[in-house]
């Protein structure tokens, strides 16, 4: 569930001076919590997500339903007297023209980096065309996009929870993470864009340089359509002779992120997607660990290089290595960069500024 979408809706459905309405494609988790608010009147109008081209039958239905829902979507915002209507994310592009043939001013939130040039060209249009103003969750995307001053603003997602990830509460440990030794984590879903072989390389490199001192863990999600990834990645962990002191753990709910997280005493990320922000380093962060991480997208805005997390070099898994090496042989150094890290990860991201920012835009329409 888009959780930021959530509060987002929570936070301005509270407000008595505004009517909050909420379209969503069908019924799941986030239309039963939004319903739960009472504040917050929700519409479904179905429609085929479409998230990738090489699925021809999704694109195919994608491009059935959509005159349907248009027609829908732009009925509603004009029948229910909509101001202004604030889009989640790209997914919701096909439906930027209604805002303005329903006489409403738009706003778009842009948190994904489209990597496909000729497909970030023809978003950017969009945006510039149908779009009052552009929310770009780093200054990366709005670099990304090309997006002109007047009509992007940089507004940072709020960050994790502090109270939820919290290093200093009481949580339970799983079975096949073993904490008695250095416990070297990375969470991501499994997509070949999110690295894990170069996080099997970095592994090997330190498993040869201090034998026994590290465990390694990945927890990911398995993916419809990446079976063979996953499946590859398992084979390697074995190829490599890491069988013994790689664990890896699938399909936890979100809620039990902060508790995988506290097992861990270094935090990897080495995606080669250029992420817009990167929500799982911020929950990292929230907990308390040193991050090393592919200086890739908007990764860099998270934290302070040297100081409160590291970066290295895109795809140089030998410079991660020597990162993790030196972490492990510090624990003075890891606790005092994982100390920074959420000290600065707590004055830069929260919902107060994020609501703030988020106010100040929709103040321009009202």
């Amino acid at each position: 569930m888009p959780i930021s979408t959530f509060k987002l809706i929570e936070h301005f459905g509270s407000l008595p001076d505004y009517e909050v309405h909420a379209v969503l494609p069908g019924r799941g988790e986030l239309y039963t919590r939004i319903c739960s608010l009472g504040c917050v009147r929700v519409e479904i109008i179905a429609f085929q997500k479409i998230r990738s081209l090489r699925y021809v039958k999704s694109v195919i239905k994608f491009l059935f339903f959509l005159p349907g829902a248009f027609l829908k979507v732009r009925s509603y915002f004009r029948n229910n007297g909509i101001a202004l209507v604030h889009f989640s994310d790209v997914i919701d592009f096909p439906f930027y023209p209604c805002a303005r043939l329903s006489s409403a001013r738009a706003i778009a939130h842009v948190r994904i980096a489209l990597e496909n040039k000729t497909a970030r060209f023809l978003y950017a249009g969009l945006l510039n065309y149908f779009i009052d103003t552009t929310i770009c969750i780093s200054r990366f995307i709005k670099n990304h996009y090309a997006l002109p001053e007047t009509r992007a603003i940089v507004v940072y997602n709020a960050g994790p929870d502090l109270a939820l990830f919290n290093p200093q509460r009481d949580f339970a440990y799983h079975p096949n993470i073993d904490t008695g030794k250095i416990v070297v984590g990375t969470i991501a879903k499994f997509l070949k864009i999110k690295g894990h072989g170069f996080f099997l390389d970095m592994a090997r490199i330190i498993e040869s340089n201090m034998p026994g001192a590290a465990h390694f863990v990945i927890v990911g999600n398995s993916e419809p359509g990446h079976e063979a990834y996953e499946r590859s990645i398992r084979s390697r962990i074995e190829s490599l002779g890491l069988g013994p002191n790689v664990a890896v753990v699938c399909n936890e709910p979100y809620e039990r992120m902060p508790a995988l997280l506290s097992m861990m005493r270094i935090f990897v990320h080495l995606s080669i997607a250029a992420e817009g922000l990167g929500g799982v380093v911020l929950e990292a962060m929230a907990m308390g660990l040193p991050v090393v991480a592919f200086d890739s997208g908007g990764v860099k805005e998270c934290f302070i290089d040297g100081k409160s997390g590291f970066l290295v070099k895109q795809r140089d898994h030998g410079q991660a290595a020597s990162r993790v090496l030196d972490l492990i042989k510090s624990p003075d150094t890891r606790t005092t960069i994982g100390n920074r890290a959420r000290n600065d990860l707590a004055a830069k991201f929260s919902y107060e500024k994020h609501f703030s920012g988020i106010n100040k835009i929709y103040d321009r329409y009202f």
